[in-house]
């Protein structure tokens, strides 16, 4: 990929993190990269394929984070949550309303992106889930398959202002509450030991 396409995806992803998807245009891409229409168009066929490439970028992103947070990690129940402080400090960095937008106005990439995002983490949660298990931190008994999708499922709305209004709650709260919630059900005597340790390490 050339280095001008990657600078137009660098800085229309801080665009679109800053103002959200539907407020940012074209031709305010353009501008903020001090090239031409023609140019930006050269490189992309219109704003849905920029978006798209730009959700891959950060999709590989989260991804290869995923990896380190993974190597860091000294059991399962941290991984769970190195993975989560990862997300509230990448959250905060963009606006609430990309999400909105992006479920909203560009549907059918949304539904794209939210596919290829489940199966590569409920794949993870269920790795996680195996080893925690051999490890005896989490219940052997559980069916992990069951267990990884109402797990995503939970962590795709604590950002969802609809269900969680920012003037009412804070993301660090929500995460809290679903992380002790979500441990406590899968976890043995073992692994319950860790979860006040780990939820003042991170999240007090």
């Amino acid at each position: 990929m050339s280095q001008l396409k990657n600078q137009i995806k660098e800085k229309a992803l801080e665009c679109f993190t800053q103002f959200g998807f539907r407020s940012v245009t074209m031709d305010d891409l353009a501008k903020e990269l001090g090239m031409s229409k023609k140019t930006l168009y050269q490189n992309f066929e219109n704003k849905e394929d920029l978006l798209i490439e730009v959700l891959e970028s950060c999709d590989e992103t989260k991804k290869s984070h995923m990896e380190e947070l993974s190597k860091t990690a000294a059991n399962p129940v941290e991984m769970i949550y190195l993975v989560f402080q990862y997300l509230l400090n990448d959250s905060d960095k963009k606006n609430p309303n990309y999400i909105y937008d992006l479920k909203k106005y560009y549907h059918q990439v949304w539904q794209k992106f939210i596919r290829g995002s489940e199966q590569f983490t409920t794949e993870k949660i269920m790795l996680n889930l195996n080893a925690g298990k051999e490890a005896g931190f989490y219940r052997p008994e559980m069916n992990e398959r069951i267990i990884a999708k109402l797990f995503y499922h939970k962590t795709t709305i604590f950002m969802d202002k609809d269900i969680f209004p920012e003037d009412i709650f804070l993301k660090k709260e929500i995460i809290r509450e679903m992380l002790e919630y979500h441990l406590h059900g899968i976890c043995t005597a073992k692994g319950r030991e860790l979860i006040p340790i780990y939820t003042k390490k991170y999240f007090n």
